[in-house]
């Protein structure tokens, strides 16, 4: 911890693209408040909640780097001491985010599965980042940052840990279940399928993805508190995922409108079936609302063709 002279300014950075992505995520809640006002009042409630407690991260981010910058300034030893009562709250309020955000998409992968052993596994590992976000925060309050980083590393790390884990396991689930449809697709359905995959890559890898680097900085340099920059937007990432997916839908939705009224899924054993034309065959269909597709049309978007 030799080097807290430069942590102000690696703080300012973080505080500044914190601050940035918040502007985002409004912009996104406004937008996905404009799109979809027929969106189940749950899904509406959710995302307001979400950017509720956002609120409240922005507020403890700017009143943390009013205290490091304005009130301990010249100081700069001091950071190193009692944590300003801001800096537990970012802990607790960003486990809220990213476990709320995280169980919504590992439920976006019982829809597409309609499997839940996975999906339990990956509410398991969000609830225990969110009780070690909380045991964080309770640390916080009785010891300095000084002691924090000597004696609980293993704790933040651990929460690092579980929550990429988390984030990279949904991420593939949902790569793999819908890999599998998409070879069960005709050319236009695919194509949906494959923004779907794109989506999901995306807004998964990120979270994961910055999640670890913030990780590996706590382990490595964690003396320019460049962790801790990297941490104020973690909160923000998930958010932006999370509306990002589903205004996204409005566009999915746009590319599936051809395809509605069309039998888009073939079964990959057709050469199984029953010569005899006397036996009928159902049609299953395919709700893509449940990986980002329409949202409020009922109509399936394609249909999955297997025998009876």
């Amino acid at each position: 911890m030799s080097n807290v002279a430069v942590t102000l300014g690696i703080i300012e950075i973080g505080v500044s693209v914190s601050v940035f992505l918040f502007g985002l995520s409004s912009l996104q809640v406004y937008s996905y408040h404009s799109r979809f006002p027929n969106d189940p009042i749950q899904l509406k409630a959710f995302v307001y909640l979400v950017w509720l407690l956002e609120l409240g991260h922005v507020i403890c981010t700017l009143d943390y780097f009013w205290v490091v910058s304005i009130v301990q300034y010249g100081h700069p030893e001091m950071i190193l001491g009692k944590a300003p009562p801001s800096m537990p709250a970012l802990f607790i309020l960003t486990g809220c985010v990213a476990t709320s955000v995280q169980m919504f998409f590992a439920d976006r992968v019982r829809r597409v599965s309609g499997k839940f052993f996975w999906v339990l596994i990956c509410w398991g590992l969000s609830i225990l980042r969110f009780a070690l976000s909380v045991t964080i925060c309770v640390v916080l309050t009785r010891v300095s940052l000084a002691d924090f980083a000597a004696d609980w590393k293993w704790l933040v790390t651990s929460s690092w840990v579980s929550g990429a884990a988390v984030d990279t396991l949904i991420t593939v689930l949902l790569f793999y279940d819908l890999f599998k449809k998409r070879k069960l697709a005709f050319r236009k359905t695919a194509k949906l399928i494959d923004r779907l995959i794109l989506t999901t890559i995306e807004t998964g890898l990120l979270t994961s993805v910055l999640t670890l680097v913030s990780g590996l900085s706590f382990e490595v340099v964690s003396g320019t508190f460049a962790w801790f920059a990297l941490y104020l937007c973690i909160a923000r990432v998930f958010s932006n995922s999370l509306l990002a997916t589903l205004n996204a839908r409005m566009t999915i939705r746009q590319m599936s409108v051809s395809n509605v009224h069309s039998v888009d899924f073939i079964s990959r054993n057709i050469e199984d079936v029953p010569s005899d034309a006397s036996k009928t065959r159902r049609l299953q269909p395919i709700e893509l609302d449940s990986v980002g597709g329409v949202s409020q049309a009922k109509e399936p978007t394609g249909m999955l063709d297997t025998k009876a």
